[in-house]
């Protein structure tokens, strides 16, 4: 394979959290287990004994008690009628002994960092209007922008409201609300999920003095730039978890070595300069969240391939989802560890099945399964007698990342042989389902589709067969789609098909689900490399011709090549660039918190510098670790001069990454560090 066959990573924007001077870098408990903090910032100084937690809104059950009046209202349910009471909590001591003191500002309850976005003039003259929730949000938006689409999400069916639900359709899977929080909580505690975490001491500092009686006009200012965006959130936390690596690699020196400085062998090793993943299993719950407030009518089935790590998996499957599995041994990760009700929870949605993943489905009661061919209805028949097929119907999937079609999906002119053939061999038709591809941006495909599965629906009852299920398959783009690109957000698409659904399987005989993956995993992970080695070439003429389109940007008076080399690759995480089409953005870390946007038009040979870099720019290349010179992940664009231990940041890296990764040359990323960004 060329070099040249592969769209490397993204460089058009990889530091724009310009916000330094309002969000110093926390710090992490010392080895006594004190944390403290006490630095100046624009609201004024402050100290912190110990940090506030993010995620404790028993700390505010009147913000919280106000924002479920909210909700009531939105959805046009008068309050005054239902119990309002905050719903018990399965942690109701956590963090109820931390408070945070200001110097300069009267001494209020302190408000939640997942609460300060509702500061803003802009929401509160939202509430005022009536305006519904929106559950649209990026990478530049507030951390919690959605905490009120959490809410309402956690309100429906518990006893807070009377079992009432907020949508004509059944919530999803078979717990109580109550049951759903409190399996989730079960899931965090588990894991070790961090939801008390240093917080951002100015977005509290300007919090607070937005509640004071003393408000300046210079506050209100303050407090927009303090809200903490998606990429100032994992800049934040990226640092914590550096700096915790750093003791506990040096705890696990101390106690692996004997005095006699023999290191203990069986003893793993962990290495400060070790790659790692920060994954938000908070976000998995907002995203779900946000389905249901979109797409209420679809259950979705979160397709097992995209990413199977069990914690995920796990909150999941207490959520409601059931899974899209491929193979028996998704099948059996998902039943051995009881994460559905019933096998009938499970669709195996892999249209040319092998027989030995037949027969162990057919063992474990798993009915639901696409076919697209004669000859696999002629299987079925043989190797899973009770199974209910759904028809997977070819698509126009021009527009996506990933195309199916060329792989998977019978012609809509070959429908009624496929029909024929089930009459044939006795094999039950249950449904018709759809994959317009992995990221398509036009939601008129979509609707394309669901019309296309309404005509087979019309079919298959000519030949006696009663279709109660219809699969509107995957490809919904992550909530971090760069709106000013033009590409179509999830709730584009969900708002172009909700009102085709409801008009053409409406009347509650069609059970309605969808096999999403990348939109519930891409934005919960990012992924921190280490700079371990460099070199610098002088660039050829040649070379250095090629280049002329970034000498805007970059100094070409001393026409060199910088390189890098990080220790995640190609055959690891990054192989997404190869079998995802993935762009991943590359964020350097500490490059004092600047804003170097650097946007480039690939069609007119241009590169502008939008706003001042911390650090020079440099015509950059970066390697992965291997002994392989394919594994490469940015090859001669800009990016800011780097030197070793140097950190970089990689969000979005939750879908198809460690899902496909491979222990090449004996280098892995094994380390995860388990966080909640949103408040249970």
């Amino acid at each position: 394979m060329s070099t040249h066959d592969l769209a490397l990573c993204q460089v058009s924007h990889y530091n724009h959290a310009n916000y330094s001077d309002l969000a110093p870098r926390p710090t992490v408990g010392d080895d006594d287990g004190n944390n403290s903090l006490f630095h100046g910032s624009a609201s004024g100084m402050m100290t912190m004994v110990p940090p506030v937690s993010v995620l404790d809104v028993d700390a505010v059950p009147d913000r919280l008690h106000t924002c479920k009046r909210r909700l009531l209202e939105q959805y046009h349910i008068d309050s005054r009628s239902i119990t309002l009471n905050p719903l018990s909590r399965a942690n109701t001591t956590a963090g109820r002994n931390e408070a945070a003191q200001l110097s300069d500002v009267d001494a209020q309850q302190p408000i939640l960092p997942t609460e300060c976005n509702k500061q803003t003039p802009e929401y509160v003259q939202e509430v005022a209007l009536g305006a519904a929730a929106d559950s649209t949000v990026n990478q530049h938006t507030a951390v919690a922008a959605s905490q009120d689409i959490v809410d309402l999400f956690f309100l429906e069916g518990s006893q807070a409201v009377n079992g009432l639900c907020f949508s004509p359709y059944p919530t999803y899977g078979w717990r109580t609300a109550e049951e759903r929080r409190a399996a989730i909580y079960a899931v965090f505690k588990k894991y070790n999920v961090a939801t008390h975490l240093p917080a951002s001491p100015a977005a509290l500092a300007t919090a607070q003095h937005h509640h004071s009686h003393h408000q300046h006009a210079s506050i209100h200012a303050i407090n927009k730039m303090a809200i903490e965006t998606r990429e100032q959130y994992w800049r934040r936390l990226s640092n914590v978890y550096i700096e915790k690596g750093v003791k506990a690699a040096a705890a696990t020196a101390a106690a692996t070595t004997t005095p006699t400085n023999c290191t203990i062998s069986g003893v793993p090793r962990h290495e400060p300069e070790d790659p790692f993943y920060i994954i938000d299993l908070g976000r998995v719950v907002e995203q779900m969240a946000r389905w249901r407030h979109e797409l209420p009518m679809v259950r979705p089935y979160f397709a097992v391939k995209s990413n199977p790590q069990l914690a995920l998996l796990e909150v999941l499957g207490a959520l409601g989802s059931g899974f899209d599995c491929a193979s028996k041994g998704e099948i059996q990760t998902v039943l051995d560890n009881h994460l559905v009700a019933s096998p009938d929870d499970i669709i195996f949605a892999n249209p040319c099945k092998q027989p030995g993943d037949m027969r162990e489905a057919q063992a474990r009661g798993v009915t639901y399964v696409t076919v697209d061919n004669l000859l696999e209805i002629e299987k079925i028949s043989r190797l899973m007698p009770s199974a209910r097929a759904v028809i997977r119907i070819k698509t126009n999937d021009s527009k996506a990342k990933c195309a199916f079609s060329t792989k998977f999906g019978v012609p809509l002119n070959d429908v009624e042989s496929l029909l024929q053939a089930a009459r044939q061999f006795k094999v039950d038709v249950y449904g018709v389902s759809f994959h317009v591809g992995s990221s398509n941006s036009d939601p008129a495909t979509y609707v394309s589709a669901v019309r296309d599965a309404y005509h087979v629906f019309q079919q298959a009852s000519q030949y006696g067969f009663n279709c109660t299920l219809l699969d509107i398959g995957g490809g919904f783009p992550s909530v971090e789609t760069n709106t000013a690109s033009g590409e179509a957000t999830f709730e584009d698409i969900a708002r172009a098909i909700r009102p085709v659904l409801e008009e053409l399987f409406g009347g509650g005989d069609v059970t309605i689900i969808s096999e999403p993956g990348r939109y519930f995993t891409a934005s919960t992970h990012a992924l921190l490399v280490n700079v371990f080695a460099s070199r610098k070439l002088r660039m050829s003429d040649v070379e250095k011709a090629s280049s002329q389109a970034l000498q805007s940007v970059v100094p070409m008076d001393e026409p060199e090549e910088y390189q890098y080399y990080v220790n995640d690759g190609l055959y690891h995480s990054f192989n997404c660039i190869i079998f995802d089409h993935a762009h991943p953005t590359l964020l350097l870390l500490n490059d004092g918190d600047g804003a170097d946007a650097v946007e480039g038009n690939k069609e007119e040979g241009e590169t502008s510098l939008s706003s001042r870099t911390r650090r020079p720019l440099r015509i950059t290349t970066i390697f992965g670790p291997t002994c392989d010179s394919l594994d490469c992940i940015l090859r001669k664009q800009p990016f800011p001069e780097m030197k070793l231990g140097d950190w970089i940041l990689v969000p979005d890296m939750g879908s198809y990454t460690t899902a496909a990764a491979a222990p090449f040359n004996g280098f892995s990323t094994h380390r995860f560090e388990w966080v909640s960004s949103i408040a249970l």
